[in-house]
């Protein structure tokens, strides 16, 4: 979907750095909570989960009715915890290496997860377990989501119900594989394999690669990023000789063979709905989830932001290593005669899937079960349909560098857009500079989850220097972000990140970019950074108004990202 440069470290990189410090004391980090959520240590004590917070080796999880959370745990895998449950890790053991010592050992008392297994479930399975009071579960390299019920329910009997996506599980003695659902009433009893999908599970949905021919398909088609190498895989795909497991892929080097979708429906909740834009034309407000889609025709373009937590390294020639929050941000065309996949929901035409791969990068971008909220819609006056909204859940991207796990991503598209040879022809040809200042619609948010309401943006072609800038203002929540991006002499280029060969390819941060929260930071002083890209509205040599993405990063304090639309 787009990149360049989002900056993302391989998964095995994220092993043996991202979590490096944290090894020994936590078994991961929470990437959401929402709702009621609590942590309880080993000497009784509870805390309120945070988004970022660690949680450790022999603590237990405590969810409200309403609570859910996300685990990015040291390995790479993912826990994503059901409301009302109460789980515990009792064992968690890894410091980056591939010896045998790693363990990995989860309880449950009541309610569930869902679990994707890292490099301890990959390598040795033998070492990662699931208990419950009717179950005990080990695994084969998997995608499984594993429920407790204390309370009978119409038609789902007390008991432990284990689902599998991807990979298979050994539930007391029995075997269960993908798309199946074992059930088991007491430890005494080997699980039996359900006839239906019992109604606390769902059933993956179109779009999400739960058949072959729809991930076959979509994979003919084309589309071509713009800067930022992107492409998004199909969720979940049923090939599982190409699937990645544990957010890893299979295949080895090389352009990733099939996305780290997840296709099963426990997703993490998302902040409260909002809006950032209103009018009498504007769809807003609700979720709109991927129900169906369709292939994007060809001069389909969008841009997006994402803030995901990592490791970088700041500075040079020495480097400061800072793990926590990054964001990053890029922008795509569909052209034909590029290797591509673009599907869309028809409904909404946000993006479910995206891939790429061109000589310098390859991309891919799955929205999983991640549902969109905030979403909006609107027609320009020229007739261009355009959207926007963030997905927050079960989303999943792969590029050269590795998998990574988004807290958020924000997102907008037009039904038509220039491509780069296009973007640069018509910037050659300006006699006066042009200049968009409206703000029809967009989705901007922080790594805490924080949504900007008061967003101020200018876009500016100026002439006879085709130099691109665009300024950004953002405020919520007592933070404020003040963001300036510019190139000199290159055109379009930067902006859509035409050809580039080298990383970042975008706009730059420009000094003068500040934060405040309390106090005002310089963000390139801070030794923080960031990065805008765009697509131009329209068709040949006629522009509306343009997409614009965009992120900055201070590095341990905060990340902000965008993606909005200019006429």
């Amino acid at each position: 979907m787009m990149r360049k440069n989002f900056g993302w470290l391989a998964l095995g990189l994220v092993l043996q750095l991202l979590f490096v410090s944290l090894a020994e004391a936590a078994a991961g980090r929470f990437q959401f909570v929402v709702g009621e959520v609590k942590v309880l240590d080993a000497a009784g004590k509870e805390r309120p989960a945070r988004k970022g917070g660690e949680v450790n080796e022999g603590e237990s999880i405590l969810s409200g009715a309403s609570g859910t959370a996300q685990i990015l745990l040291v390995d790479g895998g993912i826990l994503a915890v059901r409301p009302e449950t109460r789980m515990k890790i009792d064992e968690y053991k890894f410091d980056g290496k591939d010896d045998g010592s790693e363990r990995s050992f989860f309880s449950i008392v009541k309610g569930g997860f869902r679990s994707i297994t890292g490099l301890i479930g990959k390598k040795h399975k033998e070492n990662y377990g699931i208990k419950t009071p009717s179950a005990t579960i080990g695994i084969r390299g998997t995608d499984s989501e594993t429920v407790h019920v204390t309370t009978p329910l119409p038609g789902v009997p007390e008991g432990t119900y284990n689902k599998v996506n991807t990979g298979a599980t050994v539930m007391n003695g029995t075997v269960i594989n993908p798309n199946q659902v074992g059930y088991t009433p007491n430890l005494q009893t080997p699980a039996a394999i359900l006839p239906a999908m019992p109604p606390i599970f769902e059933a993956a949905k179109p779009g999400q690669g739960e058949k072959k021919e729809d991930k076959d398909s979509g994979e003919k088609n084309g589309q071509q990023q713009n800067g930022d190498n992107g492409g998004k895989k199909s969720s979940s795909s049923s090939s599982q000789d190409s699937q990645q497991e544990g957010g890893q892929t299979t295949s080895g080097s090389g352009p990733a063979s099939s996305a780290t979708t997840v296709a099963s429906t426990v997703t993490t909740a998302p902040p409260a709905t909002t809006n950032i834009v209103t009018g009498s034309t504007v769809t807003s407000g609700g979720v709109a989830t991927a129900t169906s889609y369709i292939d994007a025709p060809y001069g389909y373009g969008g841009v997006g932001s994402e803030i995901t937590w990592r490791t970088e390294c700041v500075g040079s020639p020495t480097c400061t290593s800072y793990t926590g929050y990054w964001a990053g941000a890029g922008a795509i065309v569909r052209e034909a005669g590029k290797t591509q996949t673009m599907l869309v929901n028809a409904a909404t035409g946000m993006p479910i899937l995206l891939a790429e791969q061109n000589a310098y990068d390859n991309f891919q971008y799955s929205a999983g079960t991640a549902s969109v909220y905030g979403y909006g819609s609107t027609t320009l006056p020229s007739g261009e349909k355009v959207a926007w909204g963030r997905y927050v859940g079960d989303d999943v991207m792969v590029d050269h560098d590795g998998t990574q796990y988004p807290l958020v991503m924000n997102l907008a598209w037009a039904s038509s857009a220039l491509n780069y040879l296009e973007a640069d022809s018509y910037v050659n040809a300006l006699a006066a500079s042009k200049t968009f200042s409206t703000l029809v619609g967009g989705s901007v948010t922080d790594e805490l989850g924080n949504v900007y309401s008061t967003l101020s943006g200018t876009l500016t072609i100026s002439y006879p220097t085709k130099d691109i800038s665009l300024s950004i203002s953002a405020s919520a929540s007592g933070r404020t972000w003040s963001l300036a991006y510019g190139n000199s002499g290159e055109g379009i280029q930067q902006f859509y990140g035409g050809g580039c060969s080298t990383s970042p390819c975008g706009l730059g941060l420009l000094s003068g970019s500040t934060y405040t929260s309390g106090s005002t930071t310089d963000i390139l002083a801070a030794g923080g950074k960031g990065e805008a890209h765009g697509v131009l509205i329209g068709s040949g040599s006629t522009v509306n108004g343009a997409l614009t993405s965009f992120s900055a990063t201070v590095p341990g304090t905060a990340a902000i990202s965008g993606a909005i639309v200019l006429k």
